[in-house]
């Protein structure tokens, strides 16, 4: 097909004509091939659309129009007053200054893993200096090219793991939402586990890299918060995590909102009536969230303080057992609890009341609550797994490689769910 002679494609992309009236047929699997160009030749001028009658199978003629429609253009510009704007800067212009091809300029400004850094960042700092700026509609046309030319390595992601993430509930539903979302966006997930035997991290990144797989979602991984540090070869692919386990560093995420799941938490349990309102946990749960629960809590504690809620202190110690729990029961004795542990409901029957009669229970995870009629807060973490891979899938459709300068966090709300550990107060 020739382009520069102007194209003519039906709405459903079934065929072409050459300017000439020559018919060429055009595949349905092709047809987003056929659109880009079409697309491409309407922006350059090349062509123009001329709409033809109904009744001739909807398709609309292209017409070799180079001359007028440059003339057309010029013509608008100097009436819009567009033509002192400065011209684009040619990727050439830009090769000749570095001293290097016009595909490595190309390849430099999207961040692409072959070009070494050093070479990145010197292209970059030279495309600046003279102005050089992207042209966003032709940058999106080529991602869709690049889409459809896309080979089955680079349709596949990587998901690093570790023994544990099965074992949770919650990462279950991780997992669910990122493979879920991947399949939608056209993708498939190929796991790695680090505790398989020789499984390095400078190994995993060499066969990640052998495979073409550009883009990698790390799974929340069994460390202490705060100190787990990974040590991929990061300037080759497009990454992020789930949640906070890992530390180093600081890349791109997905997470519960956690403060706002707390707060949530804490105003339907006073809209039912509850008063004296505590937080239980294990510290450890608390760290691995950046200390967002305890933020979250003392937060609504302190703003509902003026419409009667009673301050309790909240518990989060390290020595997470029955005689901790029943010692800060009995001395703050609150109306309800929030919690995240499997034994609290236990532990406060075993205090002498009862659940709900006597006291509320709300769990800030309804995943790893024990039974189906427990209240609390849904983390919605499905959710937060496709969010994750939007993450990665973006980095890699952006050739976004490395550690970023400014890593995103992005929080997921959680919501309600009214179940039977709760009931509402008179007063």
């Amino acid at each position: 097909m020739n382009i520069r002679r102007g194209v003519a494609c039906g709405r459903k992309f079934s065929g072409c004509s050459i300017a000439g009236g020559e018919k060429t047929t055009v595949n349905n699997e092709d047809h987003k091939r056929v659109e880009i160009q079409w697309m491409l030749a309407l922006r350059k001028g090349m062509a123009k659309l001329i709409p033809i009658p109904s009744g001739s199978d909807s398709v609309v003629s292209v017409a070799d129009n180079s001359a007028k429609a440059s003339k057309a253009k010029a013509a608008d510009k100097s009436a819009d007053g567009e033509g002192e704007k400065q011209k684009p800067v040619p990727l050439r212009v830009i090769a000749a200054q570095a001293n290097v091809t016009r595909m490595t300029v190309s390849l430099a400004l999207r961040g692409h893993p072959s070009i070494p850094p050093q070479t990145r960042k010197r292209i970059t700092d030279i495309a600046q200096k003279l102005g050089y700026q992207p042209n966003p509609e032709m940058s999106g046309l080529m991602a869709r090219l690049r889409t459809v030319t896309r080979t089955r390595n680079e349709s596949t992601l990587a998901l690093v793991t570790d023994l544990s993430w099965k074992q949770f509930p919650t990462h279950r539903d991780y997992f669910d939402g990122a493979i879920r979302r991947a399949e939608q966006l056209g993708y498939s997930l190929a796991e790695f586990n680090l505790n398989r035997e020789h499984m390095s991290e400078k190994r995993l990144s060499q066969i990640l890299w052998s495979r073409g797989i550009e883009g990698v979602l790390i799974f929340p991984l069994l460390s202490e918060p705060g100190e787990f540090s990974l040590k991929l070869d990061w300037e080759k692919f497009s990454v992020a995590t789930i949640a906070f386990s890992v530390a180093k560093p600081q890349i791109h995420r997905s997470s519960s909102h956690h403060t706002q799941v707390v707060q949530e938490a804490f105003r339907r349990l006073h809209e039912l009536g509850y008063r004296r309102i505590g937080l239980a946990l294990p510290a450890h749960h608390d760290a691995r969230t950046g200390h967002h629960w305890r933020a979250g809590f003392l937060c609504a504690q302190h703003l509902l303080t003026a419409k009667g809620a009673q301050p309790v202190p909240p518990l989060i110690t390290p020595r997470w057992d029955f005689e901790t729990f029943s010692s800060w029961f009995h001395e703050y004795k609150p109306d309800a609890v929030l919690g995240i542990d499997r034994p609290v409901t236990d532990w406060i029957e075993r205090c002498g009341a009862r659940v709900p009669d006597d006291v509320g229970y709300a769990s800030i995870d309804l995943t790893v609550a024990v039974g189906n009629d427990v209240s609390g807060m849904n983390q919605n973490s499905v959710e937060i797994g496709a969010a994750a891979l939007d993450l990665v899938v973006s980095g890699v459709r952006q050739h976004e490689r490395g550690v970023p300068k400014h890593p995103k966090i992005v929080m997921i709300e959680g919501f309600w769910q009214a179940g039977g550990t709760t009931r509402r107060k008179q007063r």
